[in-house]
């Protein structure tokens, strides 16, 4: 699984974005954290299309925050709830 799979069925095409795994690399660690706050932190969109949806885990609002990745970061930390929410 990676942040963005896409395959063609009968007559459509699907798009999987994991929520989380910001570099599409089928893992949810610091690479990612990494990414999040480089995002956070530029005045530049550092992440954008799929990558930024994947890094989007609080709101669908295309908006990446600390809350976004506090919640990465509490996954990371084995704490699911909080990346369930």
């Amino acid at each position: 699984v990676a942040s963005k799979i896409s395959f063609t069925g009968d007559s459509a095409t699907y798009t999987i974005i994991v929520k989380g795994d910001v570099n599409g690399d089928a893992a949810i660690n610091a690479a990612d954290l990494a990414l999040i706050q480089a995002h956070i932190a530029s005045a530049d969109s550092a992440l954008e299309g799929h990558y930024l949806t994947a890094a989007n885990v609080a709101a669908p609002n295309n908006r990446i925050t600390a809350r976004d990745y506090g919640i990465v970061s509490a996954f990371i930390e084995k704490d699911l709830a909080a990346f369930q929410k």
